[in-house]
C-alpha cells in the first residue's frame, strides 16, 4: 500500500487542480435573438464578405461651380468644375446609398497662401454617376437632405449586385457586439476592418454610434455590418472620424445607425417607390 501512497497523492491533488480549474461544461453561444460578440455561430463557408464587396461601385461626382469674381483671375474661366471619385453601396430595387456629405460639394477650392481652402460658390450644377467600364451611367437622385443620408436610383440598364444581407436593426445593438467596416480608408482601395461597438453615442454627432475598427476619410458612406445569431446584417454607414485636426484616431470612429437610415426613407423619401419602402420597414 505504501509504494501506491505517492501515486493516490499525485492522483487526489491531480483531481482538485483540475475541478477548480476546469468548469464541468464548456460554455458555448447559441441563438439567442441578440447580436453576437464573436464569430462562433457563422457558418465558416459563409464567413466571406467577397459577395458584400461586390455589392460596392465606384461612383463619381460631378460639380459645375461659377467662380466668384475677388478670386478669379482676369481673362480666367468663369466656371470650375470639380470631380471626386468614391464608393457607395447597391441595395435591393436598384437603390444607391451613401451620405449626403459624400456627394455634396459646398465651394470652389482655392489656392492660397495658406493653403487650399475652399470657399463659397454658386453651384451651377451636380450630378452623381455609377461607373462601369469606365463608362458614366447619371442616377436619379431620390433623396438628399438633412440627416447626412443620401439615396439614388440606379439605371435598369446598368448591372449591379445588390447587398446580400439584411438591413439590421442599430437599436438592438449592444457594446461589445463584433463589427465590421468594409472600407475604402484615405481613398487607398477597399477594405475589411474588425471592430466592436464600443459605444452607443458618438460626440455631436447624435443618430451614430462609436465603432473600434477606427473610419478615415474616404471611409464615408461604407457599409458597417453585425452578425446576429451567426447572419451578418447591415446596422450603418462609416460617417465620421475622430480627429484633431492632423492625427486621426486609429480606433475610434462614428457609424449613422441604420434606423436613422430607415426613418429618413419611410418618412421623407416621397420619390421612393412603394417596393423601396416595403423593403426599409422590415425590422428583425
Amino acid at each position: 500500500m505504501k509504494r501506491f501512497a505517492p501515486l493516490l497523492a499525485l492522483v487526489f491533488v491531480f483531481s482538485i487542480f483540475a475541478s477548480k480549474t476546469y468548469p464541468a461544461e464548456f460554455y458555448s453561444p447559441r441563438p439567442d435573438g441578440k447580436y453576437d460578440n464573436s464569430t462562433y455561430l457563422v457558418d465558416p463557408e459563409k464567413h466571406s464578405f467577397s459577395k458584400a464587396l461586390q455589392s460596392i461601385v465606384k461612383i463619381r461626382i460631378r460639380t459645375v461651380f461659377k467662380v466668384p469674381e475677388w478670386i478669379r483671375p482676369p481673362g480666367d474661366k468663369t466656371t470650375d468644375e470639380q470631380v471626386s471619385d468614391t464608393f457607395a453601396l447597391v441595395l435591393e430595387n436598384r437603390v444607391l446609398i451613401t451620405l449626403a456629405h459624400v456627394v455634396v460639394r459646398s465651394g470652389v477650392v482655392v489656392n492660397t497662401p495658406q493653403g487650399l481652402m475652399r470657399v463659397p460658390a454658386e453651384k451651377l450644377s451636380e450630378d452623381v454617376f455609377v461607373v462601369k467600364n469606365s463608362a458614366e451611367h447619371k442616377l436619379k437622385p431620390l433623396y438628399v437632405d438633412g440627416e447626412d443620408v443620401a439615396f439614388f436610383e440606379i439605371p435598369k440598364d446598368v448591372s449591379v449586385r445588390p447587398f446580400p444581407y439584411s438591413l439590421g436593426n442599430s437599436d438592438e445593438l449592444e457594446i461589445g457586439n463584433l463589427v465590421y467596416v468594409l472600407g475604402n480608408p484615405m481613398l487607398s482601395g477597399l477594405n475589411v476592418r474588425e471592430g466592436i461597438v464600443s459605444a452607443l453615442s458618438f460626440p455631436d454627432f447624435k443618430d451614430a454610434f462609436s465603432v473600434s475598427n477606427g473610419v478615415y476619410p474616404g471611409d464615408s458612406g461604407m457599409p458597417a455590418i453585425a452578425i446576429r445569431d451567426g447572419k451578418f446584417e447591415l446596422v450603418g454607414l462609416a460617417q465620421v472620424a475622430l480627429s484633431d485636426g492632423r492625427i486621426y484616431a486609429a480606433h475610434v470612429g462614428g457609424v449613422l445607425s441604420i434606423n436613422t437610415i430607415r426613418r429618413a426613407i419611410l418618412e421623407k423619401c416621397q420619390k421612393c417607390s412603394d417596393e423601396i419602402k416595403k423593403f426599409f420597414s422590415h425590422l428583425k
